[in-house]
């Protein structure tokens, strides 16, 4: 499920420019959202959200999408 929702987070992503704004809004809202819901904690539980990623093995969104970018990019270069 975890997979699932990283996929439909990342769709559409391709050629959008991710500030820092975005980024943490990105990490803080929606992510963690999911997180919560998978780990099944809610606020009242007083756990991290760091500690919550941590606890599930799950790499953050915006690294996932900085990673594909980076391999994007140097295909590109490759290529040509």
């Amino acid at each position: 499920m975890a997979e699932e929702t990283k996929n439909k987070m990342l769709y559409g992503t391709g050629n959008r420019i991710i500030v820092a704004r975005d980024a943490r809004r990105i990490t803080a809202a929606a992510e963690m959202k999911y997180m919560r819901q998978i780990s099944r904690y809610t606020w009242t539980d007083y756990k991290t959200n760091t500690k919550i990623s941590k606890e599930l093995n799950i790499i953050p969104v915006v690294d996932k999408i900085q990673a594909q970018r980076k391999k994007n990019y140097l295909q590109h270069i490759t290529i040509n």
